[in-house]
């Protein structure tokens, strides 16, 4: 950004004139804020007309528009005005992707994030309209060109591509979820692979991709660290253990030392386990966990009740259940 900034002052100086340069999504590149006798709406209605004393012209280009203002003056040569409106092309295209494709400067964009911070990574340039999610790659079973082309292939995609060791997507389907539930039934039945999708929110630029970036790494994190299993997730699904992860060490020994006594480990076998998982997921229902659990629903009241002789705790109680959810929460870090 601060070479546009850069290349766009010393094109206003050379020609002596006042330069305006706006995005399409009302972001000012240059100066730095727009002027306070303009408005962005009236600017972009004002294309190849006068607009306080600003010639405005439009530049279209793949991944977004830009509104620019030029100093006008009577005695103006239309060939001066073409000449600048020319420079001002090339400093966008040279300076904004290098030459890149969006997808080469999206890259760029995550990889300055990562070094400076999402603040310093720029002004968002490109309109990137769609919701986010990322895929885990792992490279040592499957080639991420199969990955793309499955993807491609199953949700209207707005843009797919590999950045490190995850691929990140851009769908513009109306339903995140079930686009995401799809991806990975279609990479299931095609390359006999589990994996791991984590769906962020919307967003319209590229440094708003940063930050669900950021998101969807935070919610793979989660996944992981709880071994929470190989499915879609979004930012609701794991905001339990965002809370049970940042609780302090201390406190979180104390909280499973007061609720898993040393008769629980007796109890506790992969049946058990299972039945407290299929519990908590279906909100304390009997009758929904029982279905799930195919058995008799006196056959899971023997079991919480015997979970309650170990710990003191009854999970059909509100109370009592959620410092319990708290403390399987904690036992499962990894």
């Amino acid at each position: 950004m601060a070479n546009i900034v850069t290349a766009l002052s010393r094109l206003s100086k050379t020609v002596d004139k006042n330069i305006v340069v706006v995005n399409s999504q009302n972001v000012c590149l240059f100066p730095e804020v727009l002027p306070a006798f303009m408005s962005f709406k009236a600017l972009t209605e004002s294309v190849s007309g006068i607009y306080q004393g600003y010639r405005i012209n439009k530049i279209d280009t793949t991944n977004s528009t830009f509104y620019v203002g030029i100093e006008h003056s009577d005695s103006d040569d239309q060939r001066l005005i073409d000449l600048i409106m020319l420079n001002i092309s090339d400093i966008l295209d040279r300076e904004l992707t290098s030459g890149a494709s969006p997808v080469e400067y999206i890259r760029t964009i995550l990889d300055n994030a990562r070094i400076h911070g999402v603040n310093e990574a720029a002004k968002p340039i490109l309109y990137i309209k769609g919701w986010t999610a990322l895929l885990e790659n792992n490279r040592e079973e499957y080639e991420s060109s199969d990955l793309i082309e499955i993807i491609n292939n199953t949700i209207n995609a707005g843009l797919v591509f590999e950045y490190r060791d995850r691929i990140v997507i851009i769908g513009k389907d109306e339903d995140k979820i079930s686009a995401c539930k799809a991806i990975r039934e279609n990479i299931l039945t095609e390359l006999y692979i589990e994996c791991l999708i984590a769906v962020g929110s919307d967003i319209s630029n590229e440094l708003e991709l940063i930050e669900q970036y950021d998101c969807c790494e935070e919610i793979l994190n989660q996944v992981k660290r709880y071994s929470l299993g190989s499915k879609v997730f979004n930012f609701e699904d794991v905001y339990t253990y965002r809370i049970a992860s940042s609780i302090d060490p201390v406190i979180k020994n104390e909280i499973v030392q007061k609720v898993f006594k040393n008769k629980i480990s007796e109890m506790l076998n992969g049946e058990m386990e299972t039945t407290i998982d299929v519990f908590f997921k279906n909100n304390l229902n009997l009758t929904d966990t029982a279905a799930k659990l195919y058995i008799h629903r006196n056959t899971l009241l023997y079991r919480i009740d015997k979970i309650y002789k170990s710990t003191g705790f009854d999970l059909r109680r509100f109370e009592d259940s959620w410092l319990f959810k708290l403390a399987w929460i904690i036992s499962k870090e990894n």
